[in-house]
């Protein structure tokens, strides 16, 4: 999510903050019907790619960002880097899955 150009208020851009390869991982979970027991397969692809990540990449990314949603998808040292990043820039942070308590450098999660 973004600033809106000209006062507009929000918006949300889906363009791809960084290019990856392999393609997006992938995740099914299923239901029993009695009980409802649930499996889940994940299929890792780009969401277990990210060794190259650095932190002036969440900078450029984040800058002009009116929010980061962190879901802590990915491992938890690139969640450190897209948090400390934010905290930097000022862009505030919706931590969707709090626990385990995140590890990080810098910044804080309110």
């Amino acid at each position: 999510m973004t600033a809106g150009a000209a006062g507009r208020g929000p918006s949300s851009d889906c363009r791809p903050a960084m290019n990856v390869s392999p393609p997006p991982s992938q995740g099914f979970v299923m239901l029993e019907a009695d009980g409802g027991a649930a499996t889940s397969v994940v299929v890792p692809g780009a969401n277990a790619d990210w060794g190259r990540a650095s932190r002036d990449d969440f900078l450029r990314v984040l800058r002009g960002a009116a929010l980061l949603l962190l879901q802590r998808e990915v491992p938890e040292n690139v969640n450190a880097l897209a948090l400390d990043a934010a905290a930097e820039l000022g862009v505030p942070v919706i931590l969707v899955s709090p626990a385990p308590p995140l590890a990080r450098s810098a910044g804080r999660v309110d």
